[in-house]
């Protein structure tokens, strides 16, 4: 069954992304032309344009964060509080992006995925972590029963069975667990 659109709205641009923060009655999409715009979902009006400074590509939402791709970096924004962050370090577009509740991903055009500590505790948002391994643009990824897929377009889907938030006792903190198909466990320490 085909249903009907509850509301007709009209975009300036291409649209990137479209994300709902919970407990909200905002509709967000990101357009090609670099703006978020905010929609208010029962009337069907654009009540705020943001302007990001380049593509938005891609968008998600965690409790109140919206999360917007965009070239080189990803933009967060509370939509409760107004707090921003930006989190650098992709070297391309961002193409999708994954969350938990610890830890943000974000697959580029250059094949890697990238990860941060979300929410940030200080403003370091610099990626924690950076797994390569895909030669074309990452654009799908998913996380479930606590691992990482990821969808290429070289026509590769990969997973990474992952733990995360393993403390070891007296030290820092172990931010990311993995199984390798080599059989190997590696542990990266959260930066001090």
């Amino acid at each position: 069954m085909i249903g009907r659109p509850l509301r007709r709205s009209t975009a300036a641009a291409a649209i990137g992304g479209i994300s709902m923060p919970s407990g909200s009655n905002k509709l967000y999409s990101g357009s090609v032309d670099g703006s978020v715009r905010i929609w208010d979902y029962n009337s069907g009006k654009c009540v705020d344009v943001i302007k990001m400074g380049g593509k938005v590509s891609c968008m998600i939402t965690h409790g109140p964060w919206v999360l917007i791709g965009i070239p080189k970096f990803v933009e967060a924004l509370n939509t409760k509080t107004g707090m921003k962050l930006r989190f650098q370090g992709p070297s391309s577009l961002v193409c999708s992006m994954a969350i938990t509740n610890e830890m943000l991903f974000a697959g580029t055009g250059d094949g890697r995925i990238m990860a941060w500590r979300f929410p940030a505790k200080d403003s370091n948002t610099e990626p924690v972590l950076i797994l390569s391994g895909h030669q074309r643009p990452v654009i799908s990824l998913s996380i479930l029963a606590r691992r990482l897929y990821s969808g290429s377009l070289d026509k590769s889907i990969k997973g990474l069975r992952t733990l995360f938030g393993m403390h070891r006792v007296g030290k820092t903190p172990v931010l990311f667990c993995s199984l390798h198909n080599s059989n190997c466990v590696r542990l990266l320490d959260l930066p001090s």
